[in-house]
């Protein structure tokens, strides 16, 4: 294992994404935060012979310049919708295991059980705080990856990804309120393969008609507004 803290080991890591194919899975800064508006605390790259971790707005992050990287090379991620939202490390084929995953089993893969007992005290003592994984040492993120790298990869097998990329762009977009665009997030992964939409409290595929949230969704004012920003509400009774 190699904690990307030199210039020298990050170009070590560069050269070596260009050679072959590579898991590649990343944690967020903040827990609560959706996806497009959050950053990359750090992410893991495990060749299966090699395996790294960069920090990037961790606390034990060796500089500051935020560096991106680009390979013709396939990349294995866990969550391909998130990757789209918030990476690091582009490329042009890029594998979903979860789906994968899912579509074998019925069922996601569940990450929560390999968090470590120092994730558990950190998300426990500091749940009103942004940028919790920030804090949480680098050996501890390298001990939640390392097994769900291992895992999924073993499991992988290729499967169309139309879904995830079209629930990415509607996602990307948002929702315009009158005070702000707010953001959705997609569950692909349910026991009847209809996707729920819902974050932060909010289920947007059942909007309460009576407390005024469905109202203050903006369908459109403008022609220009009605052209980026176009709601169209379908309920039943």
């Amino acid at each position: 294992m190699i904690i990307v803290n030199t210039d020298t080991l990050f170009n070590q890591l560069k050269q070596h994404i260009q050679t072959k194919p590579f898991v590649l899975l990343q944690i967020y800064s903040d827990v609560k935060a959706h996806p497009q508006e959050n950053r990359v605390s750090c992410y893991y790259v495990d060749f299966q012979d090699e395996q790294y971790i960069v920090p990037i707005h961790h606390t034990e992050k060796y500089q500051d310049e935020i560096q991106m990287i680009e390979t013709n090379q396939t990349i294995f991620v866990q969550d391909l919708k998130q990757y789209h939202h918030n990476t690091l490390v582009f490329g042009k084929d890029i594998r979903d295991m979860n789906w994968s995953y899912y579509l074998q089993h019925n069922i996601p893969f569940n990450t929560e059980e390999f968090l470590t007992n120092s994730h558990q005290h950190y998300y426990r003592l500091h749940y009103d705080k942004p940028n919790v994984n920030d804090l949480i040492p680098l050996v501890k993120h390298i001990q939640y990856f390392k097994p769900i790298a291992e895992k999924l990869f073993q499991s992988y097998e290729q499967h169309d990804q139309t879904l995830l990329t079209n629930l990415y762009q509607i996602e990307r977009n948002g929702l315009k309120t009158y005070e702000k665009i707010i953001y959705s997030e997609y569950n692909p992964y349910t026991s009847t393969g209809r996707p729920s939409n819902r974050f932060g409290g909010m289920n947007f595929a059942a909007l309460n008609k009576s407390d005024g949230v469905e109202n203050n969704l903006l369908v459109g004012s403008t022609t220009e507004f009605w052209l980026k920003w176009t709601l169209m509400p379908i309920t039943y009774d």
